[in-house]
């Protein structure tokens, strides 16, 4: 079951296809299709496995620091559309993975918060979860919660996010969602799970959260 959520995502991208015919001109001509897609799932220890796939014509360098985890494209006619994996640990209650082109043109930039990957067990109600970006901007998040889980949607205005919220009910059988988001007409978004408060804790549980940043 774990897998269902990486593989729902994942899979249509993997059956792109395109011509090789000018795949240098045409990827230049074409910046926004550096990056084919991606998909971010959070692990069973609290890592985050990165998924993505480059078009033809366009390679990857990581280059991984204490402020931000960036994933550069760049152009080389002898790359081929490839599906690409990477593993990344939370460190500081916060992961950031940010795509960049070497022309510079708009690519996701994300901000994790959520335990650090050492810290098992601490994950509440909430199994596991992957989100990817679709082709309008939007946002397709799928996540999958313990037996007797109930879920319901917000939008918290204090903290500009929009809310999961998980808690206990008996009557509770479904165990996987998926939903779509759409961004702030700044083209942020926000996303929160939201569990009970922790006992001596004044406040709810609001981890992971997703931060989709503008460039």
């Amino acid at each position: 079951m774990k897998q269902f959520i990486l593989l729902l995502l994942i899979t249509p991208f993997l059956l792109v296809s395109c011509s090789t015919d000018d795949v240098a001109v045409a990827t230049q001509n074409t910046t926004e299709k550096m990056l084919e897609s991606y998909v971010i799932k959070r692990n069973a220890n609290g890592s985050y496995t990165l998924t993505h796939v480059a078009n033809d014509g366009v390679g990857t360098v990581y280059y991984d620091d204490e402020k931000a985890n960036e994933v550069q494209l760049y152009y080389d006619e002898q790359a081929i559309l490839t599906s690409l994996s990477k593993d990344y640990l939370v460190t500081n209650n916060e992961l950031k993975i940010n795509f960049v082109t070497e022309d510079g043109m708009y690519q996701p930039k994300i901000r994790i918060m959520d335990e650090n990957t050492t810290e098992k067990g601490a994950f509440g109600l909430l199994n596991d979860y992957a989100f990817t970006e679709n082709p309008d901007g939007t946002i397709q998040l799928s996540f999958e919660v313990d037996a007797n889980v109930k879920v319901a949607y917000g939008y918290n205005n204090s903290e500009n996010t929009n809310d999961i919220v998980l808690s206990s009910d008996a009557n509770a059988s479904q165990k996987t969602f998926t939903k779509t988001f759409s961004r702030e007409d700044d083209g942020t978004l926000k996303i929160d799970f939201v569990q009970p408060k922790n006992p001596g804790k004044s406040e709810d549980y609001r981890k992971p959260r997703v931060e989709f940043q503008t460039p």
